[in-house]
């Protein structure tokens, strides 16, 4: 509900952009309902602001969710994009250090991070804390977007 938000927000404030409006809203629901609450929310802002987006995502951890394909299927016919994780957002936040080809826990995750971060002298006694307002610019300091992008 807030850790995806909190990052996409500083995602959105660090890209020049001429024209710009979003709407970062965490809504911990499953993910075909959270397709559903998108359009709700793009049909609203659409109307308030008398434009439309010219493009929506909608971003979701896998999780143990039955749904997981159909929400994908759903996005896409509404011409949203989809993104997610697979179990954690804080995957993407590890792959700005390491490469990462294997299953791996939510709880390990936070623990390879951890350690990652901690490399860096100025960060060695780094505690991760869950909903952390500024991981996006830690990340951007000290991690690499390049390499996460490369291994998602």
């Amino acid at each position: 509900e807030r850790t995806e938000p909190n990052y996409f927000r500083e995602l959105v404030r660090d890209r020049y952009s001429e024209v710009r409006s979003e709407e970062i809203i965490g809504e911990g629901r499953s993910t075909c309902v959270l397709v559903k609450k998108t359009e709700e929310i793009r049909e609203r802002l659409e109307r308030q602001r008398q434009l439309k987006f010219d493009r929506v995502w909608v971003v979701f951890d896998k999780d143990d969710f039955n749904d997981f394909n159909e929400a994908i299927s759903l996005a896409e016919r509404k011409g949203y994009k989809a993104g997610w994780t697979n179990e954690a957002f804080e995957l993407w936040y590890l792959l700005h250090f390491t490469f990462l080809d294997a299953a791996v826990s939510r709880a390990d995750y936070i623990a390879k991070l951890e350690t990652e971060i901690r490399r860096n002298e100025d960060y060695q006694d780094y505690k991760y804390h869950q909903n952390d307002k500024g991981i996006y610019a830690l990340l951007q300091k000290i991690g690499n977007e390049a390499l996460a992008k490369k291994a998602s």
